[in-house]
């Protein structure tokens, strides 16, 4: 998508220069103006190579970034907890969220849509053309082959066109670049010898500019950026100019200028008469811009004068100049795409991925699709915290640098969140002694059903089949010490509670009481895609005394 912004840009901005040089030119030769447009359209159509090729350049540097972004922050699972607990925790869930269609997917279907449906109508008029020439009969002898060979020698053309009679009344065009033909109405033969004349000398001026080339790449050009009307305007353009520069080309020939209007009119009445047909070459008698092409070849003071090979370098060497230029620049936004995963390598649907810009605080949100993908485009250049969360996993984050026009493909593995428990243990006076109350609890445990799926993200959370209820030394509470013991460790596969650890500083004796009961603890194993898995937790113990 990115991409395709980009090109679209950059073309856009060299057909807006050759049309604004047109229009500066619109006093100079016919000629001149086609050679502008066909060296921009020609360059338009390398633009999306001359990205890759051409130095690039920018404001910014471009900035290495990880392949992998690692997690950071952790949400907490939901644990069992006993009455005095407060669970300060978030749901752990499998997600079910339906695959989802993003603007930027839309837009690329409907480039495809677009781009196939105008290579077929290409694709339909090259193949009507060739199927008009199977059914065509060749010149072989007569005035227009007379009248063939000495213009094929006058434009000093290599070898003599092909001249074909067609079955239908309105047809008159010109093709091809190795054996370039001529295709003829059925009336042809009938013609005077002037018009045979006027007709030659301008088809064959359109054979020895190679003009169906340019055109066929303008043709590609608008199958490729169908939604862009610069594009068409510069094509459309480009015919008409071809058109005037071989009327220059006939008219330079000695050819009057009301003789020719003359047989121009009446071939454009005669073909009029029947039903035209669309076909992707140049035609003499098209309706379009005929009263403007008639007052030009009428007026005197027009410069019909060809374009030299000095004129037509110079102009070559600048627009590409411009073009390459324009294809190495840097566009203002860029694009972050790729993958969210969970620890065993399947795709996570549905997980949020923020973009934040640090300078700017700017937010872009979107959520992953079906197949865990995510892209986020449109984004300036700068600094920016890329976060992917689900609940149940960890929240990964990472800082990157976007520099314009840049495209990041970056894949995020989230690992999966811990348990989290908060308890208050109260050591006020007149509370009975710990030994009077149950100080172990159980609970039984069905195993649920699991069926692996090809998505990830799949987790079911640790059950406490025992729990252990910490104890308040007495000579710690009679002596007025309290204080909180924040303990982290592992749930092994087992249900085991493993790896414990004491965080922040605290009494030793405090400290003893928390390692004790929560070493008791007992789980179900955790399951990630129906695998169990080890599962960090966390558990916070608070000793008061009121």
């Amino acid at each position: 998508m990115n991409l395709l912004l980009d090109s679209t840009i950059k073309v856009s901005l060299v057909m807006l220069f050759a049309l604004a040089a047109a229009a500066m030119w619109r006093r100079r030769p016919a000629a001149v103006r086609h050679w502008v447009l066909s060296v921009a359209i020609v360059a338009a159509a390398l633009t999306p190579l001359l990205v890759v090729v051409a130095p690039a350049w920018s404001i910014r540097p471009r900035m290495v970034v990880s392949d992998r972004l690692i997690a950071s922050t952790s949400p907490s699972l939901t644990a069992p907890g006993e009455a005095r607990r407060s669970a300060s925790t978030t749901p752990l869930s499998p997600s079910t969220l339906a695959p989802a269609i993003t603007a930027a997917r839309l837009i690329e279907w409907a480039w495809l849509a677009g781009f196939a449906m105008s290579v077929a109508v290409l694709g339909l008029g090259l193949g009507r053309m060739a199927w008009l020439a199977a059914d065509s009969t060749e010149v072989v002898d007569g005035p227009w082959m007379e009248a063939a060979e000495r213009l094929a020698s006058a434009y000093k053309l290599r070898r003599v066109p092909r001249l074909l009679i067609s079955r239908h009344s309105a047809l008159l065009v010109t093709w091809g670049v190795v054996a370039p033909s001529v295709m003829l109405p059925r009336s042809a033969p009938a013609w005077p010898a002037q018009r045979i004349h006027v007709v030659l000398a301008h088809e064959f001026a359109h054979i020895q500019r190679r003009d169906w080339v340019t055109h066929m790449i303008a043709e590609l050009l608008r199958a490729a950026y169908w939604f862009n009307p610069l594009v068409w305007i510069a094509c459309r353009q480009l015919r008409q100019e071809s058109e005037y520069a071989c009327d220059d080309a006939v008219l330079n020939r000695g050819v009057a200028g009301s003789d020719y209007a003359t047989h121009l009119v009446e071939l454009a009445r005669s073909f009029r008469q029947s039903r035209p047909l669309w076909l992707p070459a140049p035609a003499i008698a098209g309706p379009s811009q005929l009263e403007r092409r008639i007052r030009t070849m009428l007026n005197t003071r027009v410069d019909r004068a060809p374009v030299g090979r000095s004129s037509r370098a110079a102009i070559a060497v600048i627009l590409i100049g411009l073009t390459v230029a324009i294809a190495g620049a840097q566009t203002l936004l860029a694009t972050v795409s790729g993958s969210i995963m969970d620890p065993v390598g399947h795709a996570i649907p549905g997980a949020t991925v923020t973009m934040t810009n640090t300078q700017t605080q700017a937010r872009h949100d979107l959520r992953a699709d079906g197949a865990g993908r995510f892209t986020l485009g449109g984004l300036p250049a700068g600094d920016y915290l890329l976060e992917a969360r689900i609940p149940g996993f960890a929240t990964s984050q990472g800082t990157i640098t976007l520099t314009a026009g840049q495209t990041l493909q970056r894949d995020i593995a989230l690992q999966v969140g811990t348990i989290s428990e908060t308890i208050t243990v109260s050591g006020r006076a007149g509370d009975p002694d710990a030994a009077d109350r149950p100080r172990t609890a159980t609970a039984e445990f069905t195993a649920p059903a699991c069926n692996a799926s090809p998505a990830g993200g799949d987790i079911r959370p640790p059950l406490k089949l025992r729990d252990v209820r910490p104890l308040y030394p007495q000579d710690l509470r009679n002596a007025g010490i309290q204080g909180t013991v924040v303990l982290t460790g592992r749930i092994s596969t087992d249900g085991l509670v493993n790896d414990l650890q004491v965080v922040a500083p605290v009494d030793a004796g405090l400290a003893s009481a928390a390692m004790d009961a929560v070493s008791q603890w007992r789980f179900s194993p955790t399951l990630l895609d129906c695998v169990p898995i080890e599962v960090g937790i966390t558990t916070r113990i608070t000793f008061v005394r009121e």
